[in-house]
């Protein structure tokens, strides 16, 4: 479980670098953000954890990127990839802890 958390945050850390400049993009576009929601600048560090998946699901439902991200980011497919690893781990990751707490609760009986 240690290992699972440890590779989430690593990989969080990556995705973060990685869609950044998309974060921005989508920040400084009005459109955008009205489209996608508000989106903080260390989203998948901090908002991620809170349980705001609202961009991560946008960018896993959105397989073809509308035309004003298309004409900037030619690697979307990428970066989609990479946020929904995130999105992944993230939900495996509580998974973990939900079973966790199920077994140890069983155990104990």
């Amino acid at each position: 479980m240690i290992i699972l958390a440890f590779i989430f945050c690593l990989y969080s850390i990556y995705a973060q670098v990685k869609l950044s400049p998309l974060i921005d993009f989508i920040r400084q576009s009005p459109s955008m953000t009205k489209t996608i929601g508000d989106v903080s600048d260390l989203y998948y560090i901090f908002t991620m954890t809170r349980g705001n998946y609202g961009f991560a699901r946008y960018l896993s439902r959105t397989p073809v990127p509308p035309t004003e991200i298309e004409m900037q980011f030619a690697d979307y497919s990428q970066l989609r990839t990479t946020s929904n690893i995130a999105l992944f781990l993230h939900v495996a990751m509580g998974v973990m802890i939900g079973l966790t707490v199920i077994i140890n609760l069983i155990l104990k009986l």
